[in-house]
């Protein structure tokens, strides 16, 4: 990490933004207390659906598909009958494989 007076980085202010461009941390003072830092700039990995070019969902597109999942999921769709895992998820009323018990 370099520490820098302020007058430092306005006198020598494109080199030491290359500089954090390149992985340096620079800290700018003034009067000797830190008042910044320059750091590389590191985008947020993308939400899911963002990637590889697919869009976000609005609010209620993503209630639609949560509607589908689920009529999918409680009509049996997803697991067919004579799948090995037929007849094993929940009821939609949720008592699972309880049988109404």
């Amino acid at each position: 990490m370099h520490h820098i007076d302020y007058a430092e980085l306005e006198a020598n202010f494109e080199q030491y933004v290359e500089r954090a461009y390149n992985g340096e941390e620079v800290v700018v003072t003034r009067d000797g207390e830190p008042l910044v830092k320059l750091v590389a700039f590191q985008p947020t990995l993308p939400r899911i659906g963002a990637l590889k070019g697919q869009h976000i969902l609005d609010a209620q597109a993503s209630s639609a598909v949560d509607k589908e999942l689920e009529d999918l999921f409680y009509a049996g769709e997803i697991f067919p009958e004579g799948s090995s895992v037929a007849g094993s998820g929940p009821t939609k009323s949720g008592d699972g494989d309880k049988g109404g018990q």
